[in-house]
């Protein structure tokens, strides 16, 4: 090899070469729907139906996934889900009521919000410790709300009382 060569190769490799352009990708939102092909080279898929604007292109078969797997894991759980072995008394119904309506509203976020809208709920129908978790959960919050009310409302007592008498 000259030495020209082994220059240039060894200059190829430093990073702070300022002759070396590094290429940068072209910025995609990234999509979890495109079809098998597309994700299997690892290219952007435009998604379109039958046959993919990509697969048509490098005139391959386009296969798009029957149901995406989100929709098909919820009613396998639905299936799988008992009731209770004793019937609930009415305080846990409305304990539930209230942890079915305003605590998942609290407690879930984008990231989780299958776990806490249907994953739960389903879960505490049928396995009692985690019926037990959500009451109690409920139960807590509950009182919480009405003791912060309740002081709420003593402050505002103490406050309007030290302005009738000063």
């Amino acid at each position: 090899m000259k030495k020209q060569d082994l220059q240039e190769r060894s200059m190829a490799s430093d990073p702070f070469n300022p002759r070396i352009i590094s290429r940068k990708r072209q910025w995609a939102p990234k999509v979890k729907t495109g079809c098998a092909k597309c994700r299997s080279r690892r290219i952007k898929c435009d998604e379109a139906k039958p046959s993919c604007k990509r697969c048509t292109t490098a005139r391959i078969a386009c296969d798009f996934a029957t149901a995406s797997p989100k929709t098909s894991l919820v009613p396998s759980l639905t299936a799988s889900v008992s009731p209770l072995p004793r019937r609930p008394t009415v305080d846990e119904r409305e304990l539930n009521h209230l942890f079915r309506t305003k605590l998942i509203l609290h407690c879930s976020d984008e990231f989780n919000e299958d776990l806490w809208k249907i994953h739960i709920p389903l879960a505490s129908q049928s396995q009692a410790p985690i019926w037990h978790a959500s009451i109690a959960f409920a139960a807590l919050w509950r009182y919480q709300m009405a003791k912060s009310s309740s002081d709420t409302l003593f402050r505002q007592k103490i406050s309007l009382g030290s302005r009738i008498c000063p």
